[in-house]
């Protein structure tokens, strides 16, 4: 009986080792294809190589004055870039954004157009990132107008505060019409970027016609110190 016993127990023995023999295989299997996916994921990602630019153009880039603000308070986290054109050239820019995590692994990368900057004129650019990111790279590209002209120095931009909103009136001075012309407003706390809100302002065309004036309200942003405004707009070329 005794001899009986003692082979039962060797065999359960036996059969507790493979279980937790096989249990463990199986958890550093796990563990590796998650680290995988995670590599994967970040290599999936599909970066934007800046076109080359011509002399001209580059004399341009060179030339801009950008202050960036990253935006953190609200749902999704961006960058507000504001960009001056010190050049004597109009152009349309680019802008390329590229988003890392904390192990410098590129989580995201977009790209948003600005149609036309005139010569010593200011625009406003938001990039938003799909993903939480750590850290950003960024480059602009000056483009030469060719389906575009720049016409905000036409416009004329009349703000009035009517608590709790303000109103944006846009009128157009000159002899062409206006394309979607946008305002951006920056919300400060201190010197940091609280909110921020793009509006468009113009007619059920999205357009301002030579000699008319639009406008457009938006909502204040509570708990701000002060806010900055930034028009742009451009004309079809003919």
């Amino acid at each position: 009986m005794k001899k009986v016993l003692c082979i039962l127990l060797a065999v359960v023995l036996a059969f507790s080792v493979v279980v937790f023999a096989g249990c463990g295989k199986e958890e550093t299997k796990s563990s590796k294809a998650s680290s995988k996916d995670k590599s994967s994921a970040a290599s999936q990602v599909e970066t934007i190589t800046p076109e080359p630019m011509s002399s001209e153009m580059q004399a341009v880039a060179d030339k801009l004055e950008i202050k960036e603000y990253r935006c953190t308070g609200l749902e999704y986290e961006f960058i507000v870039f504001v960009v001056t054109n010190k050049s004597d050239t109009d152009c349309g820019l680019s802008v390329i954004v590229n988003f890392y995590d904390e192990d410098k692994n590129i989580v995201g990368c977009q790209q948003e157009e600005i149609e036309a900057v005139g010569a010593g004129e200011t625009a406003c650019r938001a990039v938003y990132a799909n993903e939480k990111f750590d850290s950003y790279t960024f480059d602009f590209v000056a483009e030469e107008l060719t389906s575009y002209e720049a016409i905000t120095k036409d416009l004329k931009l009349t703000v009035k505060e009517k608590d709790p909103k303000l109103e944006y009136s846009v009128t157009n001075n000159g002899d062409k019409t206006a394309c979607f012309t946008e305002v951006h407003t920056l919300f400060f706390k201190g010197d940091e970027i609280y909110d921020y809100d793009k509006s468009y302002v113009g007619d059920d065309k999205s357009e301002i016609a030579a000699g008319k004036t639009e406008t457009k309200e938006v909502f204040n942003a509570n708990g701000t110190d002060r806010y900055e405004y930034y028009m742009n707009s451009y004309a079809k070329a003919e």
